[in-house]
């Protein structure tokens, strides 16, 4: 499995695409919409999720299609390539059709990879969902809730699938990077072209883009999520001694990353930014504790640059909003270690719990049912631990808060530096999005938070299993 504390299994190279293929896709994923307009930057988007990489063309010739149908469905799911409606102003088609039937053939077909305590996990994810479908029963619609909770868990075991193995992992990591990168320059083409039409993000004001957004419409998802694929790489880059092309491309794809998260203007982006960057050190360190003094100014060398250099530019550049520019002065901060910044966010952001107050200040029970919120047109709170007080009430929010410990797996491995380093660079992106979102178990690409932090704890963090 993962190297982490063990040398066994060590892979042959790291599953990064060459600093090429990164700076290309960045650039298409910027240029495409200028000079290929929606279609133009849909047609990169799919390019990358299907560039026919060594990896790809070993399943294929091996005659491994379910491998094939898995890895790419699993890349176009965690890249919400159900957006791709929107993007081209065709909000009827749900892209989504088509993956979830891929889904369909990929599950029941790779199901049995999944054992031990991995399988234990999954079994709680599918009594979350089986629970969360039957708060529905008598309150609201019963086929929303299944058709919702069924998505999520199918992408769930799908990521769990793919991620498990190291040959397909390492495939899924290598296009996964590529469709991140595109997601980067398209980001940054949002704010740089701020009154183009061409893009879905939420945060629009008398047709000006003021937070880019990528294929995830919310900013603050965008940036997490690109973030989040760094971390992947990183934590999934398990040979010890890497050659200098290999740190260079990990080290291309940490600097663009912060380009794209940089244009997000989120802080909470940037803070987890940071944190995956810590483990991007690491990497580049061998592995090795007491080199990573010695390669941590490297790595936050280029965080920095990469984040503070696309910053100042756009902000030369006079076209920011106001707001944006606001924005990127409290990310500055942040970086700079002033996290009373993101305190100050989160209590700001309690305003958006007000219109449900009246639902949540006295929770009942077993609350008033799966979506109950949207179907009723109620403001979402932003927040899980109200949502869940809401819709599931005290019975949820206590299934909720068990499964996120269950995961976390505390006692059965050791906290030692390395791995306290790594379970804060995974958990930190969690909390935020449990305290900033709504939308943990209703976004089918956050499942890949969840997935990650399984794996860690069940498998990475355990000698029995990486000897598997």
């Amino acid at each position: 499995m993962l190297y982490w504390q063990s040398a066994d299994r060590e892979q042959a190279h790291w599953p990064v695409p060459r600093v090429s293929l990164l700076v290309a896709f960045f650039v298409m994923g910027l240029a495409s919409p200028v000079l290929g307009g929606r279609l133009g930057i849909v047609a990169v988007f799919f390019a990358a999720a299907c560039f026919p990489s060594k990896a790809l063309r070993a399943h294929l010739r091996k005659g491994d299609l379910i491998s094939i149908i898995a890895i790419v469905s699993c890349v176009m799911i965690l890249g919400n390539f159900d957006a791709i409606g929107d993007l081209l102003g065709n909000d009827s088609f749900r892209f989504s059709w088509i993956l979830l039937g891929l889904s369909g053939l990929a599950v029941p077909a790779r199901f049995k990879l999944i054992r031990g305590p991995v399988f234990g996990c999954c079994m709680a994810m599918i009594a979350m969902m089986v629970f969360q479908i039957t708060s529905a029963v008598g309150n609201t619609s019963v086929i929303s809730a299944i058709e919702r909770n069924g998505s999520y868990l199918a992408a769930f075991l799908l990521a769990t699938i793919v991620l498990i193995r190291k040959a397909s992992r390492d495939t899924f990591i290598w296009q996964m990077a590529l469709v991140s990168m595109v997601n980067c320059g398209f980001c940054a083409f949002e704010i740089l072209y701020p009154t183009s039409s061409i893009t879905i993000s939420s945060s629009r004001l008398a047709d000006t883009t003021l937070r880019s957004a990528g294929l995830y419409a919310n900013a603050i998802t965008s940036g997490l999520m690109v973030t989040n694929f760094l971390l992947i790489t990183a934590m999934s880059c398990t040979k010890p001694k890497a050659t200098k092309k290999e740190k260079a491309a990990l080290l291309c794809m940490t600097g663009i990353t912060g380009i794209g998260v940089l244009a997000t203007f989120s802080r909470s982006a940037a803070l987890a930014f940071f944190m995956a960057g810590i483990m991007v050190a690491l990497r580049i360190a061998n592995n090795k504790v007491d080199r990573f003094i010695q390669y941590a100014p490297v790595a936050v060398a280029v965080l920095l640059v990469s984040f503070f250099a696309a910053g100042e530019f756009m902000v030369s550049k006079g076209s920011l909003h106001k707001d944006a520019t606001k924005r990127y002065d409290m990310m500055k901060n942040v970086m700079q270690g002033d996290v009373g910044l993101l305190v100050e966010a989160l209590i700001h952001r309690t305003g958006a719990w007000e219109p449900s107050r009246r639902y949540w200040e006295k929770p009942t029970v077993f609350g008033y049912g799966y979506a109950f919120c949207s179907e009723n047109e109620i403001f979402p709170p932003h927040n899980m631990i109200i949502l869940t007080l809401v819709e599931t009430g005290l019975v949820g929010l206590l299934v909720f808060v068990s499964l996120i410990v269950y995961f976390c797996g505390f006692g059965a491995w050791s906290f030692t530096a390395r791995n306290g380093l790594l379970f804060s660079a995974l958990f930190l992106p969690i909390l935020l999005i449990i305290v900033e979102s709504h939308s943990l178990f209703t976004r089918r690409y956050f499942c890949v938070y969840l997935v990650n932090l399984m794996l860690l704890t069940r498998v990475i963090f355990s000698n029995k299993e990486l000897r598997r």
